[in-house]
């Protein structure tokens, strides 16, 4: 009886140990995915196909172990730090062995010129993409011109231009994509502000004011209200939101081509307002 007890406590040891056994090799890491999560032209397809085999490239550590017991986290700094033009912004494991890494491709949108010279070319999230000898702006292009209002703390690309919260970056950030993501309401899949800057300008924007240029030479000027500062991004998406409203009504008009209007809180209205001040 004592020996059959002990067959079969062996037996339901074995089979557990086979289950674990079989269990990790179904459950292991064998393949890395990449997704561009970000919209982009047609035109860049081939650019993304070759950001996707570097996440893939980037993520080749994180494969042979646990699909339960990987660091998304570790995963996903793992890709920025190695991915130039990629930010990564979800991981999702898809069973039983597969990983795929989300993430956001990283345009050319800013352009900061260096004390020492030549430019550095950033994201609006500040993540720089490449340096260039020679000026990227221009009327053809969908790089703007950035006049800081801090020094960049790294030039390098792969690196960010500011660290995470500093004024900078998060002004461009709310300038550019909370501006590219206002939609029209007849048409909400579009975007009514998509590579308009020319031109911004920051070095005043945490006492409360900052210049804009517009593809076309239209300028506004932005006033936070006194009580507030454009150091509080629901302040300046508010501003922003005015702009891109003003300019969006009114574009294609030629009376409003070269000219410029100031963008102010409006206290009997409660909310930020732009004016047109006429043409130079």
């Amino acid at each position: 009886m004592r020996n059959k007890r002990l067959i079969i406590l062996l037996s339901v040891l074995g089979g557990l140990v086979l289950l674990v056994i079989l269990m990790s090799a179904i459950f292991t890491v064998y393949h890395i995915e990449a997704r561009c999560v970000s919209l982009h032209s047609p035109s860049s397809e081939e650019e993304i196909a070759a950001v996707n085999e570097q996440v893939i490239a980037a993520a080749e550590d994180f494969k042979y172990g646990s699909i339960f017991l990987y660091d998304e986290e570790e995963l996903m700094r793992t890709v920025d730090e190695r991915v130039v033009r990629a930010e990564a912004v979800s991981v999702v494991s898809v069973f039983p062995n597969t990983v795929r890494v989300e993430y956001e491709y990283v345009e050319d949108d800013i352009q900061i010129a260096l004390p020492d010279g030549g430019y550095v070319i950033a994201g609006s999230s500040g993540k720089i993409t490449r340096k260039s000898d020679t000026d990227v702006t221009g009327d053809d292009s969908s790089v703007a011109a950035v006049t800081p209002s801090e020094t960049p703390v790294s030039s390098e690309p792969g690196r960010y231009l500011y660290d995470e919260g500093s004024f900078d970056l998060t002004a461009l950030d709310t300038l550019i994509d909370y501006a590219e993501a206002l939609h029209p309401q007849s048409d909400p899949g579009g975007s009514v502000f998509l590579n308009a800057y020319r031109s911004i300008d920051l070095s005043a924007g945490k006492r409360g004011t900052i210049e804009v240029e517009i593809a076309g030479g239209f300028r506004f000027t932005l006033y936070c209200r006194l009580e507030g500062s454009f150091t509080d991004r629901n302040e300046l998406e508010a501003a922003v939101k005015a702009m891109v409203e003003f300019y969006y009504d009114n574009n294609g008009s030629p009376e409003f081509e070269g000219g410029s209007a100031t963008v102010n809180y409006s206290q009997s209205i409660g909310k930020y307002v732009a004016a047109y001040n006429g043409g130079n």
